[in-house]
């Protein structure tokens, strides 16, 4: 900032020194001229320049060290240490503006003490002249390079004032910076906390995947064991309903013993009256043959003896033998009829008790086949249901895992995203 300065300086100096070389040389004082030498604001004006080249040189070094120092101040990061730099700056400047008008000052006094000389003698007049018109044309030209120096130094002022607005602004960004920096790494640190928990959640999950896992291989053997023990009921309910089958068969076999033993009790007593019908017949059979045997014996005597009046008690046989055939005939009329009956209901019973048998037998099958339908569909039911809400649950733990991991990406996206823009905030800001 300060090279135009430097380089105006630097001018006035080589000018004065090439002046200084032409002039014979003096002993420099506190600023005040002697009299007597014809030379003397020649080796004042050199002795000044002097004195300035040599503070030319110190802020020169100065100059140097403060570029240095602003290099450094601008690589820093730390705001405070950007101010104290910042600061030291601005007392460098402010110890160059008064140098300056020091050397303004002084040269001002020197051509002032040029312009109060005594008249030195004729001899040096000439001599004088030409100096005091070199001079003059020097002071001239020493006061336009001032004024130029001036000039810079109000615009470098200017200038430096709008740098350290910048800086001042720039400051203030980067402690803005660094407080949302701060705050980033705050956050940071939070989400990486955050993270950690995930881990630890994410590996707790991923035990409890593997349980689940082995949960679902012994749902699976469960369900296998399910299986085969319904296949097991299935048999023993099939064993079982045969067993109670052939149980009930027994027990109506049974029932059909004692009905056929009772209904063989009946069938002994009409056996029984066959038998004495049958007696009875055999009897009536012989009752007539002797009536017959009566009757032809009866006959051959009435016609052997021709005896009168027995047609009478002839009459009285053949009737009383009609009378035995008719009641014989409707004793076995009678009794086959009861046999007839007896069968018939015999037969109606059975029929009936067979139809009953197979009815009950029948709903019986139809309502263990029905409770073994049911049971089945609510086992059915209840082992669909816990698989419905077992995969439910594994389904809905698969995607709380997946998102969470989803978001953990994103984050570590966004903080390689936000890295990524502080570096290159920083590198643009170098």
């Amino acid at each position: 900032m300060l090279e135009a300065q430097f380089l105006l300086v630097q001018k006035l100096l080589t000018t004065s020194d090439a002046n200084a070389k032409s002039q014979p040389e003096v002993n420099h004082g506190d600023q005040q001229l002697e009299p007597d030498p014809a030379g003397t604001s020649a080796e004042s004006l050199a002795s000044t320049v002097s004195l300035l080249r040599n503070q030319l040189n110190s802020v020169t070094v100065q100059r140097d060290e403060l570029q240095q120092r602003l290099l450094e101040s601008n690589a820093r990061q730390s705001a405070e240490a950007g101010a104290d730099e910042l600061a030291k700056l601005k007392d460098k400047y402010a110890r160059l503006v008064k140098q300056c008008k020091i050397f303004k000052e002084t040269i001002r006094q020197l051509k002032e003490d040029q312009q109060g000389q005594p008249q030195q003698s004729v001899e040096s007049q000439a001599r004088r002249d030409e100096l005091k018109e070199k001079f003059e044309q020097q002071d001239a030209h020493k006061q336009q390079l001032i004024e130029q120096l001036q000039l810079e130094l109000d615009r470098q002022r200017e200038q430096f004032e709008q740098c350290n607005a910048q800086k001042q602004q720039q400051m203030e960004e980067m402690l803005q910076q660094i407080a949302e920096q701060k705050r980033q790494l705050e956050l940071q640190e939070q989400a990486k906390s955050e993270l950690e928990g995930l881990k630890v959640q994410v590996a707790s999950q991923a035990q409890q995947l593997e349980l689940m896992g082995e949960q679902s291989l012994q749902m699976e053997q469960l369900q296998h064991q399910l299986e085969d023990q319904s296949q097991q009921l299935k048999l023993q309910d099939k064993e079982k309903f045969e067993t109670e089958a052939l149980k009930q068969e027994i027990e109506e076999l049974q029932k059909q013993l004692k009905f056929e033993r009772q209904n063989n009790f009946q069938a002994n007593e009409v056996q029984q009256q066959l038998e004495l019908n049958e007696m009875l017949k055999l009897e009536i059979e012989k009752l007539k043959k002797q009536l017959e045997e009566e009757r032809q014996q009866f006959n051959l005597r009435i016609e052997q003896q021709h005896l009168p009046g027995r047609e009478e008690e002839f009459s009285a046989l053949h009737r009383k033998q009609q009378h035995l055939e008719q009641h014989i005939h409707q004793i076995e009329a009678d009794k086959q009829q009861q046999l007839q009956q007896i069968e018939a209901k015999k037969q109606q019973q059975l029929e009936t008790k067979v139809q009953q048998i197979k009815a009950e037998k029948q709903e019986q099958l139809q309502q263990i086949e029905a409770e073994k339908q049911q049971q089945l569909e609510m086992k059915v039911q209840q082992i669909e249901t816990e698989k419905q809400e077992q995969l439910q649950q594994i389904e809905a733990e698969k995607q709380q895992q997946l998102e969470m991991k989803v978001q953990q990406i994103e984050a570590e996206k966004q903080e390689q995203l936000q890295q990524i823009e502080a570096e290159k905030q920083q590198q643009l800001e170098m």
